[in-house]
């Protein structure tokens, strides 16, 4: 069940664990090497990740080291940024798709109370 504040107009889930809310926000992801957006080479990173609406936009977030393996084989910037792709899974087909997200922000450190 969901409930919407008024005040903010969020929307609350009630009545559901917070595993289950987990498992079903929880994406698969992968990463492939700088250029393969169709996702036909090796991967060379899996991971997962989870979507978050902030000041009405969707973000995805992943760990650091799934777009940037190399950088951390060397421990340290290589510039080089790999692509991330979430999977899907379809019933009609019984297969899964990689779908490309598309920009990618890194930040340092952040403050959630002041944006």
């Amino acid at each position: 069940m969901t409930e919407q504040s008024e005040n903010t107009g969020v929307t609350y889930v009630t009545g559901v664990t917070l595993n289950e809310i987990l498992v079903k926000t929880t994406y698969f992801v992968q990463s492939n090497k700088a250029g393969d957006k169709e996702f036909r080479g090796e991967p060379q990173a899996y991971g997962t990740g989870f979507m978050v609406l902030y000041k009405g936009r969707t973000f995805f977030v992943t760990a650091d080291h799934i777009a940037h393996v190399k950088d951390h084989d060397v421990k340290q910037r290589t510039g080089e940024d790999n692509v991330v792709g979430v999977h899907t899974y379809t019933k009609r087909e019984l297969s899964a798709q990689v779908i490309l997200l598309l920009e990618s922000f890194y930040a340092e450190k952040y403050n959630i109370k002041t944006g």
